[in-house]
């Protein structure tokens, strides 16, 4: 393998592949890849170099842009289902869905409250 001060390395079959560790909100990442967003081989040292650049800005916004976590109660997610969601569904289809949800789901579900990743966080 030839080194490079660049971060990317040719290896022995001829193609390339970059390395970079960086730290991101106190987390070290480290990254070692031959190939580019798109999966293909890194075929000469100019795709590998913007390649690696690619990676280490993903690398920094989507640590950055990560989304605070929402609590919402499975009521409130029921209703902004009912608001957005149902308007192609036939009449009988919405009506058995507002008789599952009062007889059935309502009583156990509706105040727990749930995440944005969709896990259950308590139950009231």
């Amino acid at each position: 393998m030839a080194t490079n001060s660049t971060g990317v390395y040719q290896k022995d079959n001829g193609y390339w592949e970059y390395r970079f560790v960086m730290m991101v909100d106190g987390k070290q990442i480290n990254k070692k890849k031959s190939t580019d967003a798109f999966g293909n081989k890194l075929k000469t040292k100019r795709e590998a170099i913007k390649a690696r650049e690619a990676a280490m800005l993903a690398a920094r916004t989507v640590r950055e842009e990560k989304p605070k976590t929402t609590r919402r109660t499975v009521k409130d997610v029921y209703e902004e289902y009912c608001e957005k969601g149902r308007k192609d569904r036939a009449y009988q289809t919405i009506r058995k869905q507002d008789s599952i949800w009062e007889n059935h789901l309502f009583a156990k579900f509706g105040k727990a409250s749930i995440s944005s990743s969709g896990v259950v966080w308590r139950m009231m």
